[in-house]
């Protein structure tokens, strides 16, 4: 405390009375926990979870409060949602002053903690928050480092009970307690979050597409780095050979430590690193990464950078690279003439392409032109280069597309090819249609190069501009299901049909169907005429709505009582549709997007170890299971899919038993042919759930189960009420739900057991009876479970 003494003798002498100062009065303690919503490491500029605690250094009475400033919220004055404890205090947000203040509305005792959790509102600053105010005092680093560019959350109290005035031995004023105000605000003890300044890449002005070159890294942080701090850089989509090294240079690359591999780089702090220094660093060509196999149009690769640091960990950031590399920055292809284009049609074609570096002379430009084809009086027109032109043909004269090679005279950015008298597919082309792609191929690296093929920008649509087929949440293969279909026409539509050809799909009953649904085209609707050819598979759609704007899209909500079914072993056939305006009919073309695929299982089957298994058998078991290259994802299980087989009733034995009877799960170590692709689990439940430790691109699998682990508590016959469910994506899902197969589990040899022991009785003897035993033979895996 600072006093100023007066002297009772002299009162026109003395000072005026100055205040008592107690830094941190009114504030006993203070904390501001930070982290993301899932609670992990928060991210500068984010929404965060925010934990604030404190407590008052004397009694707080209602209307006292504790202000935190430091963290970014609404842009409007308002009370915060959250959870406060005690009850009895408030929580406001104050913009203009960014100012969260607690306040009481009774009284709270000393030192007593006052917790609010914040889940909404609350973000971390763009530079970050830093642990302290003063760092000569850090607990991370006792000798100090060099000052943050981000502060710490800061607090101000205000206690409404008057202290009173201090006076000495004569009565005379001296003095008075002053509480915290704007000139003194406590630090509180703030979770560090670190934050990038500058993040850059750049693969060097020669790079090439899908070629490796020399990355240059610039970093800076507003934090200081300091030893055994580490840097991760995810180079996104950028190339790699898959090389592994140790190699780094530039400027900081003592100060470091590198690992370098496949796309992934990781730097270790040797140096201590101060705040808003730049960190540059060189990963060369040798170490295998360079630009994307499409080039670099923009500046964005999905290339990130995160810390695990001492003084505020940085979460996964992105980075910019500084300069394009050879890519596609325009690709489009249009339609000559004032009507619209009809398939199977002939017509003049412009492609205009961009190149954000000029194609050598010494480069060959393929382009490809799903469905269309040339015609004998098709030729091609283009400055400075020439264009031969092909039809391949792929399967019988379908999925065939016109090919053009293009070579340039002299190096060329932008690119203009006429074609004349070329025949349009004579189904749909999308409007947002993927395999209308370029590449190019540089023989002596002296241009622009793109290794692999990358899609046009935009294609003028011919017929349907889009498709699209998706399913209500409960679909199932082989199951009755509800379903979505979308369409638009390229053009204004005043009548016609539609036809949606679905590959094995069957109606409930088997007979062919009509029936009425809504469909909706922007605004307007019609009460459709709807129905599904059993034998053609095809559902036919008349007296639809209008639509006078062109890509006005079209909605009908096939309902589950219509009785259509996906196909037992998954839709991967691929829908396609038709349309007829008029007297002019489109040939089908398969539907361009469907949001989900269907997974299914083919079949299912388990073996008992034991020849002759009985109820309580634990001898282990085979399980075995396909899939189907018509399901979801081809059939393949991804990373994270679950495989769970139910067991109703089973009975768990040995170590899972014990484990199980204090725990609601037990781990297993399975064998067999995919039992190191699968971590396995036993749960309370009686369902052995296997997920996929990586990607597993197969149709066929085999589990084998170990002794002593469950064992059947009833007799089962050849299928029972044990089944297998799948759910390929784990837990990743569509917008709506993870999508699951099931099918029943076929037992090859069934579990026998006695139903009524005690009127049973034996016969031995010959003759008829010996017919009757064998005609009821117990080996035979088909026969009923009475005998």
């Amino acid at each position: 405390p600072f006093i100023t003494l007066a002297c009772p003798r002299c009162k026109t002498a003395r000072a005026a009375p100055a205040p008592i100062k107690t830094p941190g009065y009114g504030v006993a303690f203070a904390q501001a926990f930070v982290t993301a919503l899932d609670g992990s490491r928060a991210k500068a500029g984010d929404t965060a979870r925010v934990v604030l605690t404190a407590a008052f250094s004397e009694d707080g009475l209602a209307g006292d409060y504790i202000e935190f400033s430091g963290l970014d919220g609404p842009g409007s004055d308002g009370g915060l949602v959250a959870d406060v404890a005690p009850s009895t205090v408030t929580l406001h947000w104050y913009a203009s002053r960014k100012i969260v203040r607690m306040t009481l509305n009774g009284r709270v005792a000393k030192k007593a903690p006052i917790e609010a959790v914040i889940e909404t509102d609350l973000k971390v600053p763009s530079n970050g928050l830093a642990l302290r105010a003063n760092l000569d005092d850090s607990v991370w680093s006792p000798g100090g480092v060099s000052e943050w560019l981000a502060d710490p959350v800061k607090v101000h109290a205000a206690l409404n009970q008057k202290i009173g005035a201090i006076q000495d031995d004569y009565g005379y004023d001296i003095g008075n307690v002053a509480l915290d105000n704007v000139e003194h605000n406590p630090t509180a003890d703030t979770t560090p979050v670190g934050a990038l300044v500058n993040g850059t890449l750049d693969f060097g002005a020669d790079a090439k597409a899908g070629a490796p070159a020399d990355v240059d890294i610039l970093l800076q942080f507003v934090a200081p780095l300091v030893e055994h701090d580490v840097i991760t850089i995810d180079f996104g989509s950028a190339s790699s050979t898959g090389v592994s090294t140790t190699e780094v240079l530039g400027v900081d690359a003592d100060k470091v430590s590198a690992r370098i591999a496949g796309t992934t780089a990781t730097f270790t702090i040797l140096q201590d690193v101060k705040a808003k220094q730049f960190v540059r660093l060189t990963i060369p060509a040798t170490a295998g990464l360079g630009p994307p196999l499409n080039g670099i149009e923009d500046d964005d690769i999905e290339a990130s950078v995160s810390v695990e640091a001492a003084h505020g960990a940085v979460a996964a950031t992105s980075l910019v690279v500084r300069r394009p590399v050879c890519a596609l920055s325009k690709g489009s292809l249009e339609i000559e003439g004032a009507t619209a284009p009809e398939p199977g049609t002939l017509r003049d074609i412009l492609l205009d392409l961009k190149l954000t570096r000029a194609a050598s002379s010494s480069s060959r430009i393929e382009l490809r032109l799903p469905n269309y084809a040339n015609h004998s009086s098709t030729y091609a027109e283009i400055d400075d280069g020439n264009v031969t032109i092909d039809r391949i043909l792929n399967r019988n004269d379908t999925d065939s597309y016109l090919r053009l090679m293009i070579r340039p005279f002299v190096p060329l950015s932008s690119i203009k090819v006429a074609l004349y008298q070329v025949k349009l597919p004579s189904g749909s082309s999308y409007l947002n249609q993927r395999d209308f792609v370029l590449r190019i191929d540089d023989v002596n690296q002296e241009g622009c190069s793109l290794k692999e093929f990358v899609p046009l920008s935009n294609v003028e649509p011919i017929g349907l501009s889009s498709s699209t087929l998706s399913y209500d949440d409960d679909a199932r293969v082989g199951e009755a299901a509800a379903f979505e279909l979308k369409w638009a026409y390229g053009q204004s539509f005043f009548g016609g049909k539609i036809k949606w050809r679905l590959p094995g799909w069957t109606l409930a009953g088997q007979n062919n169907r009509t029936g009425t649904a809504r469909v909706f085209a922007g605004r307007a609707t019609a009460l459709a005429n709807v129905s599904f050819d059993v034998d053609d598979q095809v559902l036919y759609l008349a007296k639809l709505p209008r639509a006078r704007k062109a890509q006005t899209e079209f909605v009908l909500k096939m309902p589950i009582k219509f009785g259509l079914k996906p196909p037992r072993l998954g839709d991967g056939a691929g829908p396609s549709v038709s349309y007829q305006i008029q007297d002019k009919s489109a040939a089908f073309t398969p539907v361009q997007s469907m949001d989900v695929r269907l997974p299914c299982i083919h079949t299912a089957s388990l073996a008992f170890h034991a020849p002759r298994p009985v109820v309580g058998d634990a001898s282990g078991f085979t399980l075995t299971w396909n899939t189907s290259t018509e399901s979801a994802n081809n059939g393949f299980i991804l990373k994270d899919g679950i495989v769970l087989l139910s067991l109703p009733g089973w009975l768990p034995r040995g170590a899972a038993a014990t484990a199980l009877a204090s725990q609601a799960r037990a781990s297993l170590t399975v064998g067999g042919i995919d039992g190191a692709n699968f971590s396995a689990v036993l749960t309370g439940a009686a369902a052995l759930e296997l997920t996929a430790k990586t990607d597993l691109r197969q149709l066929n699998y085999e589990i084998i189960v170990p002794p002593d682990v469950v064992a059947p508590a009833y007799g089962l016959s050849s299928y029972n009420d044990v089944a297998l469910h799948l759910a390929p994506r784990g837990t990743a899902s569509t917008s709506s739900r993870d999508w699951v197969a099931s099918v029943d589990v076929h037992f090859p040899t069934p579990v026998c057991s006695l139903i009524d022991p005690v009127n049973a009785s034996v016969w031995i003897g010959r003759g008829a009876v010996d017919t009757i035993m064998e005609r009821f033979d117990l080996a035979d895996t088909f026969k009923n479970r009475a005998f």
